[in-house]
């Protein structure tokens, strides 16, 4: 029989669509990551949608071969392929060659998203692929700080697009976190550079949101 903490457990996990038996979901395929980011934004052309999510399921395969093909050259001359040189200022060649295929990728992917949606929708896709790094972090350093100027907070923006532009070239959810964790620190340097008590700042933070 079914107390009620079971209860409100098996309610809650239906509401948050998954059983306590199954919480552990295997990693989505290409295609479905793209339907997950794509439909939810009820595009009514639904060729348009269609191409979208099609678009975007080949980038994330694209990518991943890029990846693994980064981490077989970095693992053949003695890198950790989960080691993120670029993050950690090493400069291996393998690094570089598979960056400069990774950009090039992206930037293809992006052109013919535009083609596809206005930019607000594109920049929406992009959040999607990068576990909304950008819109979390930006909350965050809102909370932080919430009396930076107008340029000040415009500044921090123009890093946080940079690091989803960078996160975006990575598939791997741990890579994509450190470079939310790399600007984070770029960021919280910027902010107590304008002269702002940082510490205090943070001791508010963390006793107002625990984090």
């Amino acid at each position: 029989m079914l107390d009620k903490r079971n209860i409100a457990i098996l309610l809650l996990s239906a509401l948050l669509g998954f059983s306590p038996a199954s919480q552990a979901a295997d990693t989505p395929t290409p295609a479905e990551k793209a339907s997950s980011i794509i439909k939810p934004m009820r595009f009514m052309d639904t060729e348009q949608s269609e191409r979208a999510i099609e678009l975007t399921a080949n980038y994330l395969k694209d990518i991943a071969t890029i990846s693994q093909q980064r981490s077989k050259e970095l693992s053949a001359i003695g890198d950790a392929p989960d080691a993120a040189p670029e993050i950690h200022e090493q400069t291996a060649d393998a690094w570089k060659k598979h960056r400069r295929l990774a950009i090039a990728l992206r930037d293809a992917y992006v052109a013919q998203l535009n083609t596809l949606m206005v930019p607000g929708r594109v920049d929406r896709v992009k959040d999607g692929l990068t576990s909304d790094w950008y819109q979390l972090e930006l909350q965050r350093f809102d909370r932080l700080a919430p009396d930076l100027t107008y340029p000040e907070r415009a500044h921090i923006v123009g890093l946080l697009v940079e690091m989803r532009e960078n996160a975006m070239l990575e598939v791997e959810p741990k890579l994509q976190l450190q470079w939310a964790h790399k600007y984070r620190g770029i960021i919280n340097n910027y902010i107590a550079a304008q002269g702002y008590d940082f510490h205090a700042l943070a001791k508010t933070y963390r006793e107002t949101y625990g984090d």
